[in-house]
């Protein structure tokens, strides 16, 4: 029996010299990994392998691109496999060798080469529904070894609300095997709907057959914004929005102070409750159309946006919802950039609009009625119109001679253009005041004979025609109209400059040696003049006054001057 155990003694002993076994481990002989093989692809990335030992293990790599991280260690472990991208397209295999005293274990790891791909980085993003203009965007980084196009496909609408920079290439051409990384910008408006809306980025591959290749999606969600109900409050929240959007720094709103005491803004109670009647925006830079947000000031009666920055290399269209302001007497657009307004039957629902005002914007042509998109056929839906100013469309102010212009030079470069169509002097009925100052209109003033032999605009009271490149003869309804005495035709009509588009000179041929007396006002005239109250002297250099009646303002000013 002694022989025996110590034949069991010596035996244990053995074991124990030819394990890595220490007292502080399991009863592990040897080392053990739960993995021997390892799959990656192309891209690379990292792996963990379990490692169980008897007492300490040293592991070893046989590729610089494949890394174990511990490399070393006593007893049981988590070990990282970190795998680098590969720069090949075909596969490749590296060993890692796990030693513990004389036992060992070994893990293949297997790396695909790098097929053709077309990798987003990050495949989603969710933005608020108002972010500042030069926080709007987000960036898309794309890891590519194809050639591809950028799409942007609105799944859910035709409001493209999501758009590529400006002057940006946004197709890709590797210039090696090896994928590249390319990031893109895009840019997003404001959401003006109570819902949450979504726009996929597309990245297509090209392919040379036509066919179907990789398609990578990044898929933008948009946040909705809060409903703000018509109310004192919703229309200090409106202002203090669309003024942060216009960005706009001709006002200063204390927010601290009551709205009554903001600049520019005028209020009155309706219905028990202080709500906003009169509004100027006055110096701002926006390339948008006026913020969805003025739909909100219901009780609005006056509303004026005037020196937009770089107005005239601007070309924006009015959006529809200035449209919903129904009780609106007075709009104003000065030197906004806008070059298109909404469809006559949309302008239609401001049924109470008395007073437009579009002077030094960047509409191209007239038109007419029947010509979409035109500035006549917009202006059709408002045929009640009083007070009409069109001025100021140019673009090259020093430019009076359009015969000389620089060869290649298109006319419409420059600003409004071409003849006035006849249907100026017929489709507005009511109006007092008309004006096409100060564009690049030639030709004739047009003849116009009416069905029923009636006067031509019979409420007329000031027509303004001059500082452009109009000739020919003055027509009779001009000449003979009653309601012009109170008007200074050389100033208003008669003075034109430079040489038209054929190199005749500008001008007329029949001017009349005497102009009639300026008529008196009548009584109604004169009341509504006399009760407006003066002008300040922040409105005389800075802006219109908001109160609206804009018309009589400047007719009784050239009616007081005729008197004195």
């Amino acid at each position: 029996m002694r022989y025996i155990n110590k034949l069991f003694f010596i035996g244990l002993i053995s074991v124990l010299l030819f394990s890595c076994k220490d007292e502080d481990t399991e009863s592990i002989v040897g080392i053990e990994i739960d993995k021997t093989e390892l799959n990656l692809y192309d891209a690379g990335g990292e792996e963990v392998i379990e490692v169980k030992a008897g007492g300490e293990w040293i592991a070893k790599s046989d590729a610089s691109w494949c890394l174990v991280s511990p490399a070393n260690g006593n007893g049981n472990a988590t070990c990282r496999i970190k795998v680098d991208p590969s720069t090949l397209y075909d596969a490749r295999t590296a060993k890692i060798t796990f030693i513990c005293g004389s036992d060992f274990k070994t893990v293949s790891v297997n790396q695909l080469g790098y097929a053709p791909a077309i990798n987003v980085l990050t495949e989603e993003k969710t933005v608020p529904y108002y972010s500042e203009e030069e926080d709007s965007y987000v960036d898309v980084e794309v890891l590519s070894n194809v050639a591809y196009e950028v799409v942007i496909d609105d799944a859910e609408s035709t409001d493209k609300w999501l758009w590529k920079e400006e002057g940006k290439d946004y197709n890709f051409t590797p210039s090696q095997a090896k994928p590249e990384s390319k990031t893109y910008r895009f840019h997003y408006d404001i959401n003006s709907s109570l819902e949450d809306r979504t726009m996929n980025i597309k990245f297509v591959q090209k392919t040379e057959e036509g066919g179907e290749g990789i398609v990578a999606v990044y898929k933008v969600s948009q946040q909705h914004m809060e409903e703000i109900t018509p109310s004192r409050r919703g229309d200090s929240l409106t202002l203090v929005t669309m003024a942060r959007l216009m960005d706009l720094y001709g006002n200063s709103w204390d927010t601290s102070r009551p709205i009554t005491h903001w600049e520019n803004v005028e209020t009155e109670e309706v219905n028990g409750e202080l709500r906003v009647t009169g509004l100027s925006f006055f110096m701002f830079d926006t390339d948008r159309t006026v913020p969805f947000l003025v739909k909100n000031l219901t009780e609005l009666r006056t509303l004026e946006f005037r020196s937009n920055s770089n107005s005239y290399l601007k070309s924006i269209k009015l959006g529809d919802e200035v449209a919903e302001l129904k009780k609106l007497k007075s709009l104003s657009f000065y030197a906004y950039g806008l070059s298109e307004l909404p469809a006559p039957e949309v302008l239609a629902k401001m049924t109470n609009l008395e007073e437009l005002n579009l002077y030094g914007n960047s509409f191209l042509k007239l038109g007419s009625s029947s010509e979409p998109g035109t500035l006549l056929w917009s202006l059709s839906g408002l045929p009640h119109l009083k007070y009409l100013e069109l001025g100021g469309n140019r673009k090259k102010d020093s430019m009076t001679d359009l015969s000389d212009l620089p060869i290649g030079t298109k006319l419409e470069d420059l600003g409004m253009t071409g003849r006035i169509p006849t249907e100026v002097f017929t489709m507005f009925p009511n109006l007092e005041y008309l004006s096409l100052v100060y564009n690049y209109l030639e030709g004739e003033i047009p003849e116009v004979n009416l069905p029923s032999g009636g006067q031509v605009m019979p409420k007329l009271r000031t027509l303004r025609l001059s500082s452009n490149m109009l000739s020919g003869t003055l027509p009779k309804w001009l000449l003979n109209h009653p309601n012009l005495g109170c008007w200074d035709p050389e100033v208003l009509v008669f003075t034109q400059s430079g040489k038209d588009s054929q190199g005749d000179p500008s001008g007329f041929t029949n001017v009349p040696v005497s102009i009639p007396a300026c008529p008196d006002l009548t009584e109604e005239e004169e009341s509504i003049a006399l009760s407006l109250r003066p002008l300040t002297e922040y409105e005389l250099t800075k802006g219109a006054p908001l109160s609206g009646n804009w018309r009589y303002y400047q007719r009784f000013n050239l009616w007081k001057d005729h008197e004195n």
